[in-house]
Order: structure tokens, then C-alpha cells, then sequence
């Protein structure tokens, strides 16, 4: 997995996934795991959006 994304698109469903103003990233805003770097610091900004 890459470090911090802004968007992407679901390869599920095509749909584009958009970081939350205010938020993390992607992955930490929709995901189950936050991003690498927000593992590697242990905090993310998000955390509790996701």
C-alpha cells in the first residue's frame, strides 16, 4: 500500500473515494488500517472518521 492517498477510485464498485476535508488520507479516512505513515507516527488525523 502506498503512503498517504487524497482520492482513488473502488475497484469494487468504480466509485472515487475522496479524502475527507480535514482528514488523513484515504485509506486512513475509509479503510480498516491507517496509511503507513500514520502507523509508523501512531496518530492519524482522521482515525476516528474511518
Amino acid at each position: 500500500m502506498p503512503g498517504r492517498l487524497w482520492r482513488t477510485r473502488c475497484p469494487a464498485c468504480q466509485g472515487v473515494l475522496e479524502t475527507p476535508k480535514g482528514g488523513c488520507c484515504v485509506y486512513c479516512a475509509h479503510g480498516d488500517t491507517p496509511c503507513p505513515e500514520a502507523q509508523r507516527a501512531g496518530s492519524c488525523s482522521c482515525a476516528g472518521e474511518g
